[in-house]
């Protein structure tokens, strides 16, 4: 354990130290948006923090300086927590729900702040929880046979249930399938939603004002509606109003808001139904930062578009790129890792390539200031991995290797864990 953690006096935290602890952790989780955490032992769930809306879940809203246990009967399996929302899903397939309440997103039929977890009513047991981002929170459950269930904030209907009115209680929402996948896209009242079926079928319900939907109509939907894809859809992703969909046989689909030429059809104009973009070679995995976007194709190859005011697609290509770009590298990609305008690219054959924004040293290349092409990291051994921890203003890299791991960036607290503090890292050191 090294880094921030309370004692910046103590030298040794500087470099990592072993810490005992007298209970196995088996999850630690952060909620968004306020200082409450949550950590998942083998004796139970423990909480602490904020509690100004009973997100603690001891029974009362004063903030809480130690763990307390959450009382719950069943053993919790995983937490989900939005802003001052929690859920927890047991090993009985159980749902348990607390803290704020405003839109019936706890779900049990108040709205009501509550203080002390409340069993979901559900019929099936629980695998996945998924919400919406922001406040006006919305809430969808994947049973373990496929079901589907929503509720909470409902303005643009992306409850699913045909009206806009909040639903305090969870309703079963019909798909023709089982339900494998639920993708939320913009936060809030603005929310769109995606489920994939096991039959391969993509819907989407909620916020349209950007076209988002794909059926071209530009007015919110208030029920699932299938959007039409050539292939099975395999995944979906969103950024902003923007959403790709890759098939099983690695076909894209990108359809939504274009004002930056991220929908990569040549144009800036929304397509009013979903546009297939062609690269060389079947998409593996498709990446949208912002309003640009980089797609890994299976043979390797790596491409982007969209937003370029910064030079995240080329430095060398003036205004924003309206159709795929292919940035070169000479080796080919497995894994890219994008943060804002900070591109990774870790290659099959086991090397890190880093180009974009460095002002803050985030690339390891020795000096700070943008870097207009891939380039090449030296490190000991064939690269696993990447992990980031902060922003791209004050962001730490850590590099998993299959010799060790090196770490560079900001450092102000010790992060890097090589023995200093105050003072960013420049180049990979060895942890």
């Amino acid at each position: 354990l090294w880094g921030n953690i309370g004692e910046l006096t103590d030298a040794g935290r500087y470099t990592p130290t072993p810490t005992e602890v007298s209970f196995t952790v088996k999850d630690i989780v952060a909620a968004p948006g306020n200082s409450t955490y949550y950590v998942l032992t083998e004796t139970g769930l423990f909480a602490w923090g904020t509690n100004n809306y009973g997100q603690v879940g001891n029974g009362n809203t004063t903030d809480i300086a130690t763990p307390s246990k959450v009382q719950i009967s069943d053993n919790v399996k995983s937490i989900i927590t939005n802003n001052s929302t929690v859920y927890a899903i047991t090993d009985t397939g159980s749902l348990y729900a607390w803290g704020y309440n405003y839109h019936g997103q706890v779900g049990d039929g108040s709205t009501t702040r509550a203080t002390t977890p409340k069993k979901i009513d559900i019929s099936g047991n629980v695998k996945n929880v998924i919400t919406t981002a922001g406040d006006y929170t919305t809430v969808y459950a994947i049973t373990d046979t496929g079901l589907l269930y929503a509720w909470g904030s409902n303005y643009h209907g992306q409850v699913g249930n045909g009206t806009t009115s909040d639903v305090t209680k969870p309703m079963q929402i019909t798909l023709l399938g089982n339900v494998k996948k639920v993708v939320t896209a913009g936060s809030g009242y603005r929310s769109t939603v995606y489920a994939i079926t096991d039959m391969g079928s993509l819907y989407a319900w909620g916020n349209n004002y950007h076209d988002q939907v794909g059926n071209g109509s530009g007015s919110y939907v208030k029920t699932p509606t299938k959007i039409t894809l050539s292939g099975n859809v395999k995944e979906v992703v969103s950024s902003g109003s923007t959403v790709y969909a890759v098939t099983d046989t690695g076909l894209l689909y990108v359809w939504g808001d274009n004002t930056y030429g991220q929908v990569g059809n040549g144009t800036t104009s929304y397509p009013p139904k979903p546009a297939q973009i062609t690269l060389s070679g079947n998409v593996k995995e498709i990446i949208p930062s912002g309003y640009t976007v980089y797609a890994v194709t299976d043979t390797g190859l790596l491409y982007a578009w969209g937003k370029n005011d910064s030079g995240q697609v080329n430095k060398e290509i003036s205004g924003n790129v309206k159709e795929p770009e292919e940035i070169k590298i000479s080796e080919s990609v497995r894994k890219l890792m994008v943060v804002n305008s900070t591109i990774y690219a870790i290659t099959n054959e086991g090397s890190l390539y880093v180009w974009g924004d460095n002002n803050n040293n985030q690339a390891g290349s020795g000096t700070a200031g943008f870097i207009n092409k891939p380039t090449k990291v030296e490190l000991s051994g064939n690269v696993q991995d990447v992990i980031h921890a902060g922003s791209a203003y004050g962001m730490t890299v850590f590099v998993i290797t299959d010799s060790g791991v090196y770490a560079w960036g900001n450092n102000y607290y010790g992060q890097v864990g090589n023995g200093t503090a105050y003072v960013d890292v420049t180049t990979p050191a060895k942890i």
